[in-house]
């Protein structure tokens, strides 16, 4: 391909991406990412993470969404665009790295096979800060590719700073090339960002450390369900799982050198996952390794048959067959899930607003919460935003204490989910039972049910 030409056809799929998520950046969602956008707005009104209020990741996806906050308030479009924007950059800096070492051919379709990628598409527009870590860790891949080693290792270093999971990448790296005897520049430039973010947050407080580092090691496990989730991830995503295979097959000795680094980090996560309690968008920082695999190995059976028309075309149009039910489906996946608004939002929304004051507290479901606090412009009671099950299972919140809590200062409402969270309790039942009036339930059709209880006018009465 002329290079003018694989630029074009790279501007027309990030288009073609762009418009199918464009739906996703105004989809009010239930989970983490309105905890932190909550938490991003407590920073931007000087509100300290680790001192005032607890987060137990490294800070820079909450300065991220800081300055959002700042310069447009609570714009749910704004805040979607970062993670969107990130996975789109990931996918440049895949394009360039496949340029340099390969060709056009591999750089077009380890694109592709980023993007359409079933789990890519679902987090695009989902703020967890996994894409924001990804972005950073391909750059550093890039700038490693180039021979920019330190510069590589500060990028890996934000990318630590933005999610602890960018450490096993930096740790593959760093062994390969301890190996080569060439990792000093890289482990500077790693350590001169990861160790000034962490030391400025333990001066910031005394929790950063039991927040970020020891919480993450007391949580209980979750036995059993990392292999169904792996399991299910290759179901899902099975191109980026399969087509790898073809670099075994049809690789020649020289790409197969040049990719030895991708694959170990590829098993390196891969292992890294299966330790951990694991959620399935922590795959999105393995599958721009894997995108890099797969483009390398399809690129290459392209360019084995590209002599033999009747072969070529004939495995073009199966490719091209598989690849459109495939991303037909994924597509068809977000219209019908996952771009499908919380439609009990509205429900909630006009109940708080209706049957409160702007200095009335709210409490409860850490999904929920906190985008119903941003949208009626109300405080989540003792800034515990992060008010989830595992928390208490930790023993890091004690059930008892913020329960009397919520008796002693008056928080107006309560919003739980039975079975789900904090709302997952018998305690929590009994209290709210006994010290609360049932306000308001909602029946969501994806989401279960809601309860809004009302504990102040409970205690009033």
């Amino acid at each position: 391909m002329k290079r003018n030409k694989a630029v074009w056809i790279l501007v027309l799929i990030l288009l073609v991406f762009f418009v199918v998520e464009f739906k996703g950046l105004s989809h009010f969602d239930i989970g983490d990412e309105n905890a932190y956008f909550y938490m991003g707005k407590l920073v931007s009104e000087g509100v300290m993470p680790y001192r005032d209020f607890f987060f137990a990741h490294p800070p820079l996806k909450l300065l991220v969404i800081t300055p959002i906050m700042v310069l447009f308030g609570f714009n749910l479009i704004m805040l979607k665009l970062v993670p969107l924007i990130c996975t789109i950059l990931t996918a440049i800096f895949l394009f360039k790295i496949m340029k340099l070492r390969f060709n056009d051919l591999s750089a077009i379709l380890t694109v592709v096979l980023f993007l359409f990628t079933k789990r890519v598409m679902l987090e695009a527009t989902y703020f967890l800060g996994i894409n924001l870590t990804a972005m950073f860790v391909v750059i550093g891949l890039y700038f490693l590719v180039v021979k920019r080693r330190f510069l590589s290792g500060v990028f890996y270093g934000i990318a630590a700073v933005s999610g602890l999971y960018a450490v096993v990448p930096f740790i593959v790296i760093l062994g390969f090339l301890v190996f080569k005897k060439r990792f000093w520049r890289f482990l500077l430039g790693f350590l001169a960002v990861f160790l000034l973010v962490n030391l400025l947050m333990m001066m910031v407080s005394t929790s950063y450390i039991d927040s970020v580092y020891k919480y993450h090691l007391i949580k209980p496990k979750v036995e059993g369900k990392n292999f169904k989730i792996i399991e299910d991830m290759v179901k899902e995503n099975f191109f980026l799982f399969v087509l790898p295979l073809l670099l075994l097959l049809k690789g020649n000795s020289k790409g197969k050198k040049k990719l030895l680094l991708v694959v170990s980090v590829s098993l390196g996560y891969l292992l890294f996952l299966t330790q951990i309690r694991l959620f399935g968008f922590y795959f999105v920082l393995l599958f721009p390794f894997l995108a890099i695999l797969s483009g390398y190995g399809l690129s290459s059976v392209i360019r084995r048959v590209k002599n033999n028309k009747i072969m070529l075309m004939s495995l073009l149009i199966i490719l091209g067959i598989i690849f459109s039910f495939s991303l037909y489906n994924n597509v068809k996946h977000l219209y019908t899930f996952d771009f499908v608004d919380f439609q009990g939002n509205s429900k909630i929304v006009d109940y708080v607003k209706e049957n409160s004051d702007e200095s009335d507290k709210l409490f409860g479901d850490v999904l929920t919460v906190p985008l119903i606090a941003l949208e009626t412009d109300r405080d989540i009671a003792f800034n515990l935003v992060d008010s989830n099950a595992m928390r208490f299972l930790s023993g890091s919140l004690d059930f008892d204490e913020e329960l009397a809590r919520i008796k002693n200062e008056r928080v107006k409402f309560v919003i739980v989910r039975p079975g789900q969270g904090f709302g997952n309790n018998q305690k929590v039942a009994d209290f709210l039972n006994a010290n609360c009036r049932q306000g308001l339930y909602w029946d969501d059709k994806y989401w279960g049910e809601f309860f809004v209880f009302d504990c102040e006018e409970s205690s009033k009465s």
